[in-house]
C-alpha cells in the first residue's frame, strides 16, 4: 500500500488520538478541500474510522496495514518526498545544510562521536515527549553522511 506523504501526515495526525475535522485541520495546518480529498481515502482503504463525529485509527485491521506501511520500500518514497521538498527550502529557512568534504581518517572518528551524540539527543527527545503536540508543529531533523562515490554509484543504478 503506496501512501503519499500527505496520507500519511494525516495519518500520523490521527494516531496520535481520536479527532474531529476540525481538529485535524488544525493538527496538521492543511487546507480543508486537501482533508477532504484525502479522508475518503484512508477510510476505504480501512486505515481510519469515523465514529461519534471523529476519525480514529481502524484498530481492527491495523495489523493487515501496518507493516505494508513500514516496508522499506515505502519508508524510502517517504525520506524521499521530505528530502525533495527539503532541497525546495534551501534558502528559505534552515530546512538542509549539505556539504561535500574531504574527511581524514581522525577527522571521520570524530564526526562519528557527534552523530552519535545526536543520536542519542533524538532518541531522548523521542522517548521522552510526553505532551502530544500538532503534527504541524513537529521538526524533520537529518543527520549522517555517505561516501559521495557510492551516492553516485547508487544513483545510475
Amino acid at each position: 500500500m503506496d501512501l503519499l506523504i500527505e496520507q500519511r501526515y494525516v495519518l500520523e495526525a490521527i494516531s496520535k488520538g481520536a479527532k474531529t475535522l476540525d481538529k485535524i485541520l488544525e493538527s496538521t495546518g492543511l487546507d480543508n478541500s486537501m482533508i477532504n480529498n484525502i479522508i475518503p481515502e484512508l477510510l476505504i482503504n480501512n486505515l481510519i474510522q469515523y465514529k461519534n463525529k471523529e476519525y480514529s485509527i481502524d484498530l481492527s485491521n491495523t495489523s493487515l496495514w501496518k507493516n505494508e506501511v513500514n516496508k522499506k520500500e515505502n519508508i524510502k518514497l517517504e525520506i524521499r518526498d521530505l528530502l525533495c521538498s527539503s532541497v525546495e527550502l534551501m534558502h528559505k529557512e534552515k530546512a538542509l545544510n549539505l556539504r561535500k568534504v574531504y574527511l581524514s581518517e581522525l577527522e571521520e572518528k570524530l564526526l562519528n562521536i557527534e552523530l552519535a551524540r545526536v543520536e542519542k539527543l533524538i532518541n531522548d527527545i523521542y522517548e521522552n515527549k510526553k505532551e502530544v503536540d500538532n503534527v504541524k508543529n513537529m521538526k524533520v531533523v537529518y543527520w549522517g553522511y555517505s561516501n559521495y562515490r557510492d551516492m553516485i554509484s547508487l544513483k545510475g543504478a
